[in-house]
């Protein structure tokens, strides 16, 4: 169980780091 929620919170980072990471390439590149 507590391994679970690790799991999941792990999961969810890598989520929003791969979400933000585009975004922010998108926005260097706007600004090029």
């Amino acid at each position: 169980s507590s391994n679970e929620i690790f799991s999941y919170d792990w999961d969810l980072s890598e989520f929003d780091g791969t979400r933000l990471n585009s975004e922010f390439v998108s926005f260097l590149k706007e600004g090029d």
